[in-house]
């Protein structure tokens, strides 16, 4: 069974997988900044039993997905 600092990072994951498929850059940096509350919320459940393992990896999971990520142009759809 999965502890909960690890459901916390999983979360952060899901929201970071849906950013990269965000229509527009608001909905994408919403998501974003919920993937990063979610990944403290994981280092602050963790830090009483791993401060130093379980924090550092799941700050540097986000910071190297963001590294990474390629920057999309975003354009409005016709219409709107």
């Amino acid at each position: 069974m999965p502890s909960e600092a690890q459901k916390y990072c999983d979360y952060a994951r899901e929201c970071v997988r849906l950013a990269g498929h965000a229509d527009s850059a608001e909905v994408r940096d919403k998501l974003l900044d919920l993937a990063r509350v979610w990944m403290q919320t994981a280092v602050n459940e963790d830090e009483g039993a791993r401060p130093s393992v379980a924090g550092h990896a799941a700050r540097t999971t986000l910071i190297d997905w963001q590294k990474r990520r390629p920057r999309r142009r975003i354009t409005p759809k016709p219409g709107t």
